[in-house]
């Protein structure tokens, strides 16, 4: 039997913490083949408080959309990994994804986040303030970073206003490593690197909004005109995000002018560098 190549991370357990919309259906897919199914915790969703401490501690390798406080849950050392994106983009993106949801799927699956989407225009869906909709679109970069995934009534947090952008900022350096959805191949690369493992020959878009027409239980759906008011309340629901956004895009852009600088040193030239991430991971599709 060939011995299985696992990331080069030690003892410790790979924690994907997977923010919906964020390129992270692919990341996990390639990821996981990493690992004997026995080795795979099953809970994808932000449940892991539901699990036994012992039936955690058997896990190597976890992927879900969880907040931090829930991956502060599983007892063993982790490396942990994220995606991020840029914030409006990515209630666009949740939001159409949702529409696109069959009604028939809908139904049979009882999806109410797509319910919800599929009866709502965009204007109605982003002032929407129940049935968990807040906490799905809310600030939810810096929400889940900074502990228990919370919207409260008024949009507060679990920490005083003033407190949340730095708790999260705080919360990314602690990371092993992250990406962000606008460089994908780099962060693709910079990840399975960091993890020990070879770059993928090319990054799948499971959930690419191109292929909706094309996947049994999504259909195509047309995209609003961005309005003023659109506008308003994308801004409203990512005022957070975006300094965090902003704070990561500008960490990773460092990280990678010293990667940059590294290959020059060691390959003699950038050129050599780029043309890596170009002939290993292909174009950019997001």
């Amino acid at each position: 039997m060939l011995e299985r190549n696992y990331p080069n991370i030690g003892n410790k357990a790979l924690v994907f913490l997977h923010i919906p919309k964020t390129g992270g259906t692919s990341l996990h897919n390639m990821l996981v083949g990493y690992y004997e199914k026995s080795e795979v915790c099953p809970e994808r969703f932000n449940n892991l408080d539901k699990w036994d401490q012992e039936q955690l501690k058997s896990f190597r390798y976890f992927s879900g959309h969880y907040d931090r406080h829930q991956v502060s849950l599983i007892p063993r050392e982790k490396f942990i990994i994220t995606m991020l994106r840029e914030p409006k983009s990515r209630i666009l993106s949740l939001y159409y994804f949702w529409r696109a949801h069959r009604h028939e799927a809908i139904e049979k699956n009882n999806l109410g986040g797509p319910r919800i989407a599929k009866r709502l225009s965009l204007i109605d869906f982003l002032r929407y303030a129940n049935e968990g909709i807040p906490g799905n679109i809310d600030n939810i970069l810096c929400r889940s970073l900074i502990g228990k995934l919370y919207v409260g009534p008024n949009r507060e947090y679990l920490f005083p206003d003033d407190e949340v952008v730095d708790r999260a900022k705080a919360a990314l350096d602690s990371f092993d490593a992250f990406g962000v959805v606008e460089h994908v191949e780099q962060s693709f690369g910079r990840i399975f690197s960091k993890l020990g493992l070879p770059a993928p020959d090319k990054i799948p878009h499971e959930r690419d909004h191109r292929s909706f027409a094309n996947q049994p239980n999504l259909e195509f759906v047309e995209k609003e005109e961005i309005t003023p008011d659109i506008e308003a309340e994308l801004d409203r629901l990512t005022d957070k995000d975006r300094i965090l956004y902003g704070y990561a895009l500008e960490k990773f852009s460092k990280n990678n002018a010293r990667t940059c600088s590294d290959s020059q040193d060691s390959s003699g030239g950038l050129k050599g560098f780029f043309s890596i991430f170009k002939n290993k991971l292909g174009p950019k599709r997001f």
